[in-house]
């Protein structure tokens, strides 16, 4: 919870400063966009590699952007904005090992900084803490089916591109790697493409 605190205290922090500096020109406006995206996850420890392959991975959430009254994200050369994430993941085991289904859901909240390289190309930088939930069901060999679940915390690293088209969607591409600082959970490489709604 300390981490939630203060992830958003630094996205209120950064939202009064964006109010600060839009005052003169009318106030401020909180831009609403939302995210949809699907890719694929791998493990970097390679026993687990070995164990269970990453199969999809889906994300969905809310990006929030403090802009000037009249204008948009695109606007500027450097924007800071906050987004919720909800992710869902699923490996499936070697089968050579035993047979096993994986699946993974969490909540990511992350502070971000947006470089608008044109007023159509973009790239941005992130991180926010991670809380995992685990379902994990395995078949041992000669053994009856077996179900655990876990929870685990991570720190989300987030590099991404986007592309603004005509209208209100823009279609993205990122790069998350998510460290674990819970003992037992192998850290996670997630490339991932989508499309983004304004609101």
């Amino acid at each position: 919870m300390a981490a939630l605190n203060l992830v958003f205290s630094a996205f209120l922090l950064t939202s009064h400063a964006h109010a600060q500096i839009a005052g003169n020109n009318g106030g401020t406006d909180l831009n609403v966009r939302i995210p949809v995206s699907a890719g694929w996850f791998a493990f970097t420890d390679e026993g687990w590699q070995e164990t269970v392959t990453g199969v999809a991975a889906a994300r969905t959430g809310a990006e929030l952007y403090p802009v000037g009254a009249g204008k948009t994200p695109e606007d500027g050369v450097l924007r800071l904005y906050g987004r919720v994430m909800f992710d869902w993941r699923i490996g499936a085991g070697n089968q050579e090992t035993y047979k096993a289904l994986c699946n993974v859901v969490g909540i990511q909240p992350q502070i971000l900084a947006r470089l608008n390289i044109t007023r159509q190309h973009s790239v941005c930088l992130g991180a926010g803490p991670l809380w995992a939930l685990e379902l994990y069901t395995f078949s041992p060999k000669y053994d009856d089916k077996k179900t655990s679940t876990r929870r685990g915390t991570a720190v989300a690293f987030t590099a991404g591109y986007g592309f603004k088209t005509k209208g209100r969607l823009s279609l993205f591409a990122e790069l998350e790697y998510d460290w674990f600082i819970t003992d037992g959970f192998p850290d996670v490489f997630s490339p991932s493409a989508g499309i983004t709604v304004a609101l």
